[in-house]
């Protein structure tokens, strides 16, 4: 009794009736084809055998060549033939030109450069392993101790250092700076930074105990007028301050005394309004004057910060005759003249000016 048993052929994956359990293909070509795949697999497998035995050969060859082709190095070093061309032209290896495209390089070259490469690293490792046995990073501090401590990045740190003349010595591969300096900087920097706040908080602390009225305070639209600031960031400088405030209804009222002496430190520090005379293209081959004002100002009746005014004034960009050269001469005379006026009243708060632009 013959049998039918349901296989999938191991070469084409069809699906087939089998007569026997053993048989493994549906067909004379894919047992063909399967055995032809086998022998070629071999010979393959057999060809980079031989392929890899002769590099080794060749490459075991090179070390008692003593001299080398470019394409020799680079096989020996594992590196790319710009590599080597480099390290030509830098001198750390020495080559000898034949003729034209015939470079040729000393074997003991190579082994030198490798010597000495791990000679320095050792001799490196070591002297970085006695200083630190000895004691010597006790006086100064590692570049990434210092970046933490004065939240910067290494390069405005180092930029920050070399600034103040921050001694510094090089034990292996680590650049110490010297403890007793970086103390002090340190002190001034958080002097600097924290103190005067600090103090500032406190005496603000003590206004905001005693009684006040709202005759004695400035409304928030006046601050950001004072200030130049947007409200939302005044209501973080406030509170950060520790500023003196009368909430009445949804009106909110600071200290005079208080945004007074900010307003006299902003001015101390150079941080005022400045109004600049600027031009703008238009038709015609003429341009615009207008000022700009920075920080913005807010609109006297809406309350927009406004940053340019324009003077309704223009001047020509190439004057070709003396009546545009004159001209421009005498509109930028005048310009001049407005914004000084336009500093002035800024600089005392009057932003009437600003209603009719």
């Amino acid at each position: 009794m013959k049998i039918r048993v349901d296989k999938k052929c191991l070469q084409c994956g069809k699906a087939y009736l089998a007569f026997t359990i053993a048989t493994r293909y549906c067909s004379k070509n894919c047992r063909s084809a399967f055995y032809k795949e086998q022998v070629r697999n071999l010979k393959i497998a057999t060809s980079n055998h031989e392929t890899l035995r002769q590099r080794i050969e060749y490459k075991m060859s090179l070390y008692e060549t003593p001299f080398l082709k470019v394409g020799d190095v680079s096989f020996l070093l594992g590196c790319s033939k710009s590599n080597v061309y480099a390290m030509i032209s830098t001198k750390k290896l020495r080559s000898v030109n034949l003729s034209e495209r015939m470079i040729r390089l000393f074997r003991e070259d190579i082994f030198f450069i490798l010597e000495e490469h791990i000679k320095r690293d050792y001799y490196v490792v070591n002297k970085s392993r006695a200083g630190r046995e000895n004691g010597l990073t006790e006086n100064g501090y590692r570049i990434r101790e210092l970046t933490s401590v004065f939240k910067k990045s290494k390069e405005a740190l180092y930029a920050y250092l070399r600034r103040h003349k921050v001694p510094k010595s090089k034990v292996g591969r680590e650049v110490l700076f010297s403890k007793d300096h970086i103390d002090k900087l340190y002190l001034n920097f958080i002097g600097r930074r924290y103190v005067g706040l600090e103090r500032e908080r406190e005496a603000n602390l003590k206004l905001a105990k005693q009684k006040f009225g709202i005759r004695q305070c400035y409304s928030i639209e006046k601050c950001v007028a004072i200030l130049g600031k947007p409200k939302e960031l005044l209501y973080g400088v406030f509170n950060r301050r520790n500023v003196p405030k009368i909430k009445k209804g949804k009106k909110i009222f600071a200290l005079k005394i208080v945004i007074d002496e900010m307003y006299g430190l902003i001015k101390k520090e150079g941080f005022v309004r400045k109004v600049t005379l600027r031009k703008k293209a238009i038709s015609k081959g003429r341009s615009t004057l207008f000022l700009d004002i920075y920080p913005p100002v807010p609109h006297p009746e809406t309350g927009a910060p406004i940053r340019k005014y324009y003077l309704k004034m223009y001047v020509f960009d190439k004057p070709h005759t003396e009546v545009e050269r004159r001209s421009n001469k005498e509109t930028l005379m005048l310009g001049e003249l407005i914004r000084a006026q336009k500093q002035i009243e800024i600089l005392q708060l009057q932003f009437s000016f600003l209603a009719g632009n």
